[in-house]
C-alpha cells in the first residue's frame, strides 16, 4: 500500500489520505469502550449462544445486550458521520484539495456504516465464535486492500480509500447476515427478553474508564498527523 501511495498520487493527496486515516480513529470515541463490554458480557452469560443446551433465559439476556448495543452503534455511526465532517473541515479550513468535500462526506458515511456493521462481530467474539469473526475480518481486510489498490491505480485519487472501506464493509455485512444461515439476527433477535439493561448501573461503571483511555489516545496520537499535514 505504501509503495502504491507514494507512486500513484501526489504529495498533497498523500497528506490528505493520511489525515483521513487519522480521522477514522474518531470511531474510538464513538465506541466508548462498548465493544469490550459487549464481549465481556456475552462471554460471561454464555459459552456458546448457538448451543442447543443453552437456557432460554441466557439467550434472552444476550438478545437484550444485542438490542441495546445495536441502537448504540446505529446512533454512534450517525454521530461519527458528523464528527468526521466537522473535524475534516476544521483541519482543512485553509487548504482544501480538489473535490475534498465530496470525498470527505463519502468517507464519513462509509465510516458510520462500517462501525455499525462491525459491531456485530463483537457479539460473535463474546459468544465464542472467534473463528468466524476473525475469518470475516480477514476477508474484509483482503477485499478492502485489493479494491483500494485497484482504485488507486485506476483513479490516482484519494477516493480509493473510502471505496475500499465500503467494499470491505459490504462483504463483512453479507457474511454476518447470511453465511451458514446461523448468525446473529436469525438466532437471537427472535428470542424474547425479560430484563432491560440499565445503562447507568450495568454499562457506565466500566465504560467511563475505557472512554477516558480512548479519548486520551486519540488526542495524543490521532490529532498529530492532521495538525501537521493540513
Amino acid at each position: 500500500s505504501l509503495w502504491l501511495i507514494s507512486t500513484q498520487i501526489t504529495l498533497e493527496k498523500q497528506a490528505v489520505l493520511f489525515v483521513f486515516q487519522n480521522l477514522l480513529q474518531l470511531n474510538q470515541l464513538v465506541d466508548c469502550g462498548m465493544s469490550t463490554i459487549i464481549i465481556q458480557k456475552c462471554s460471561f452469560i454464555s459459552n456458546n449462544i448457538f448451543s442447543k443446551k443453552i437456557h432460554t433465559r441466557e439467550k434472552s439476556s444476550v438478545s437484550e445486550i444485542i438490542k441495546f448495543t445495536t441502537k448504540w452503534f446505529f446512533w454512534g455511526g450517525i454521530l461519527l458521520v458528523f464528527l468526521i465532517i466537522i473535524c475534516g473541515l476544521f483541519f482543512f479550513q485553509n487548504n482544501k484539495p480538489d473535490h475534498f468535500f465530496k470525498i470527505l462526506i463519502l468517507l464519513a458515511l462509509v465510516a458510520g456504516f462500517d462501525i455499525f456493521v462491525g459491531s456485530f462481530l463483537y457479539f460473535l467474539e463474546g459468544v465464542k465464535n472467534i473463528q468466524d469473526s476473525y475469518f470475516i475480518r480477514l476477508i474484509k481486510s483482503v477485499i478492502q486492500s485489493v479494491v483500494f489498490w485497484i482504485m488507486l491505480v485506476k483513479t490516482h485519487s484519494v477516493v480509493a480509500y473510502p471505496i475500499g472501506i465500503l467494499c470491505g464493509s459490504i462483504c463483512s455485512c453479507l457474511f454476518i447476515f447470511s453465511w451458514k444461515k446461523k448468525f446473529l439476527l436469525r438466532k437471537i433477535f427472535s428470542e424474547r427478553f425479560t430484563k432491560k439493561i440499565k445503562w447507568k448501573t450495568e454499562i457506565w461503571p466500566n465504560q467511563w474508564k475505557l472512554l477516558i483511555t480512548a479519548a486520551t489516545g486519540y488526542v495524543a496520537y490521532g490529532t498529530i498527523v492532521p495538525t501537521a499535514l493540513s
